[in-house]
């Protein structure tokens, strides 16, 4: 895996594979900040806020997107295309606690 400008316009840096992988191959960890979902996000307007599950979202603080500050684990740097309005529907991809 290595990170690399993304492919998708405007999207910053992405995480790239560089050899095929295997299906349901794990290739990377998101490590954030826990927070209930009915409460007001730690972050405003953060592209990385996840939804775990109907009761708990997971985002960083801004400053960790930056692979100088943050670089332990490299979820931060998949970038999904939404196949629907969701921002929370990804595909290709499995999200777990």
């Amino acid at each position: 895996m290595f990170v690399d400008d993304s492919t998708i316009p405007e999207a910053g840096e992405g995480l790239f594979a560089k050899n095929d992988l295997e299906v349901a191959t794990v290739i990377a960890f998101y490590n954030g900040i826990r927070f209930e979902a009915k409460t007001t996000p730690p972050y405003e307007d953060s592209p990385y806020k996840l939804t775990l599950n109907k009761q708990w979202d997971i985002d960083i603080p801004p400053q960790m997107a930056d692979l100088d500050n943050y670089c332990a684990t490299l979820g931060h740097k998949v970038i999904f295309e939404p196949r629907s309005i969701s921002r929370n529907f990804y595909s290709d991809c499995l999200f777990s606690e």
